[in-house]
């Protein structure tokens, strides 16, 4: 956020973590998902 929108406030930056926190959290419990481990270890990779 703060990359492309420079004058962001702390409070759209704050809602954008929540945004990717939660779909973070709603990937890695779904049902769906047979490798909650793997996901979020590509995950750290991408953003480390």
């Amino acid at each position: 956020l703060r990359e492309s929108k420079k004058r962001a406030t702390y409070e759209e930056s704050d809602i954008f973590v929540f945004m990717i926190d939660g779909a973070i959290f709603g990937l890695l419990g779904s049902s769906q998902n047979e490798e909650p481990d793997q996901l979020l270890d590509y995950f750290l990779k991408v953003n480390a």
